[in-house]
């Protein structure tokens, strides 16, 4: 789980929580995430982008580690 805080003037969008469940999948892993108290200024299509992103970023990190 991750707790996502933003800097806003807008209480109602200071934090969301975006819960992950990895699945062990034949050649990696499937990720299934949850986001909850996300910001109806925020577009679902926008957060998933940027989520695919920021996993993008973490895979290319991890395996630059091995």
């Amino acid at each position: 789980m991750q707790i996502i805080e933003f800097t806003t003037c807008d209480p109602s969008v200071a934090t969301s929580t975006l819960s992950a469940t990895l699945h062990h999948v034949e050649g990696g892993t499937d990720i299934q995430e949850v986001p909850d108290g996300l910001s109806s200024l925020i577009a679902l299509d926008d957060n998933k982008l940027g989520r695919r992103n920021s996993l993008g970023k973490l895979a290319a990190k991890a395996e630059a580690a091995r």
